[in-house]
């Protein structure tokens, strides 16, 4: 997997010296609170071994990537493509940050490119993204960036995620 730059930051692809980072994020209540529980252990050990990258090619499930400023280079979030289905032509984007490095438009800028990425580099027609409804900074991300929410049903207790999804757009 390649390099992928933004006016101020840089998406690398997973890899080893990144574990303690990994293990941070998913282990913080803080930044997993309108993920899932955070991980423990154990379940940051098998995360990270599955979040490694694989090839790009036809069964590439995801691609995960350590995000720093292009300034330095010190890694200090998590970005990536997940549940990548070729057949259907989507994946779903994720982004984790520390708190202290959120509200400072980064979140902008990594989802544009990961919906760039999975248009170009993966060749798919849709990016979906999934939040706990309480999030409100997400659906401000989302609508910033230009996701439209799919549409809800009449279910007397909806579910307690929303999920926003951008499309290729034609041509």
């Amino acid at each position: 997997m390649r390099i992928y730059t933004t006016a101020r930051l840089v998406l690398r692809p997973l890899q080893e010296g990144d574990r303690a980072l990994f293990e941070y994020l998913y282990g913080d209540a803080g930044v997993m609170e309108h993920v899932a529980r955070p991980l423990s252990s154990a379940g940051v050990e098998r995360a990270f071994a599955a979040a490694l990258p694989s090839l790009p090619g036809a069964d590439c499930r995801h691609a995960f990537f350590s995000v720093a400023e292009a300034a330095g280079q010190n890694a200090f979030g998590l970005a990536g493509l997940q549940s990548i289905d070729r057949t259907r032509g989507c994946a779903e984007a994720g982004i984790l940050l520390p708190a202290e490095r959120q509200s400072c438009g980064y979140g902008k800028e990594i989802l544009r490119k990961l919906t760039e990425i999975a248009f170009d580099s993966f060749g798919l027609d849709e990016v979906y993204v999934q939040y706990r409804r309480a999030h409100e900074r997400a659906e401000q991300l989302v609508v910033s960036v230009g996701f439209s929410a799919l549409p809800e049903t009449a279910d007397p207790a909806p579910p307690p995620w929303r999920t926003w999804r951008m499309r290729r757009a034609p041509g």
